[in-house]
């Protein structure tokens, strides 16, 4: 194959449409490294990963070094051909950090498909190129929660994932009004990212059961930590529970299947380091007959690229992939089409991505 001779990092500011409100965070703005790895016979493999601080622990200065102090021995010199390895022993410098790693799994697989002149989904072996993603509804007011679910509607979302977990009285109120004013065409997804506890993700689930909302999941109602109270409210719960923040690596994965603590994982390459990592939690999943769905921060074009890609791969069909709806269209345009509510993937080799 090819031998790796250097590794250069840089970052990248995207500015959002709108402001992004979560019950952990609100940005207005996509902060990503970039990894760019060159090999001796000139091509060039990159790998971008968000900084999301707030979910992942990830900072860009910390990401920065990690990939120049740490990983950059590791990659300098190595066969691309041995990248499962240079992926295994990086990763076993540092823990946590699943930004830098990100960075680094993306670049290499980026770096192998054009060597085979070909794109990553394809190196990963999907024949399909398209996938349906939700949108995502900030927390916000009722009155604001409402107009912009209707907006992404209007726009051709057949599915909503509104995030919860910041106001709990504000998440109960909201219930009716949905109810009232949104038919069941349109499948809702209630995101409270750890806001709520034990108590109140059952009062909620109880009273959304009084209303004929067409509800998929619930993701992730309490702490991340809290593997007992999943258990608790799986065991509770007659609709789907999803693992998010609870499960960012392969033993977390185990743990939480184990224990029954969900009926579905939510799958994200910013928590679990990229596609190898990802791959090992859903095939997992699999054996356990534990559904999964792909997921994703505010993060670049790269970034869902490559997750849609593990998708298809992964015959993946729920997917919260929109952070195509926050950038314009210039940011994202060379990589993928999107008309809501699909993502269609281009013809390019590697992710097309060339800074």
């Amino acid at each position: 194959m090819s031998k790796i001779i250097d590794v250069e990092t840089s970052i990248i500011k995207t500015p959002l449409k709108r402001t992004f409100t979560t019950a952990v965070r609100s940005t207005n703005h996509i902060d990503s490294l970039v990894l760019k790895i060159t090999t001796d016979d000139g091509l060039v493999g990159f790998g971008v990963a968000p900084a999301t601080t707030a979910i992942t622990g990830d900072t860009l200065a910390g990401m920065k070094y990690i990939a120049e102090e740490l990983f950059t021995p590791v990659i300098i010199g190595s066969d691309t051909k041995d990248y499962k390895q240079i992926i295994e022993t990086a990763f076993a410098r540092v823990m946590f950090n699943s930004g830098s790693k990100m960075a680094l799994d993306l670049a290499l697989h980026d770096l192998l498909a054009k060597q085979q002149k070909t794109s990553v989904v394809s190196l990963l072996g999907a024949s399909d190129r398209t996938i349906e993603t939700d949108i995502s509804i900030s927390c916000g007011s009722v009155k604001d929660t409402l107009i912009n679910i209707q907006n992404g509607v209007d726009a051709g979302f057949n599915a909503v994932k509104v995030k919860t977990g910041a106001d709990f009285n504000r998440d109960i109120e909201l219930l009716k009004y949905i109810d009232s004013e949104f038919t069941n065409d349109i499948r809702f997804r209630f995101d409270a990212n750890q806001g709520w506890s034990v108590k109140q993700t059952k009062q909620f689930i109880e009273e959304l059961c009084r209303y004929s909302i067409n509800t998929e999941i619930i993701e992730q109602p309490v702490k991340h930590y809290d593997i007992s109270a999943m258990s608790e409210l799986t065991a509770f719960s007659d609709l789907p529970l999803v693992a998010d923040e609870s499960v960012f690596s392969f033993d977390q994965a185990e743990r939480v299947i184990n224990e029954n603590a969900c009926n579905m994982i939510n799958i994200k390459l910013a928590k679990t380091g990229g596609i190898l990592e990802a791959q090992k939690i859903k095939h997992l999943a699999d054996s356990a007959n534990i559904p999964c769905m792909v997921g994703c921060m505010m993060e670049s074009p790269v970034g869902i690229v490559a997750a849609t890609s593990f998708a298809l791969a992964e015959n993946i069909t729920i997917a919260d992939l929109d952070p195509v709806d926050w950038v314009s269209k210039d940011v994202y345009a060379d990589y993928l089409d999107f008309s809501a509510p699909n993502i269609s993937l281009k013809d390019t080799y590697g992710f097309g991505f060339d800074a």
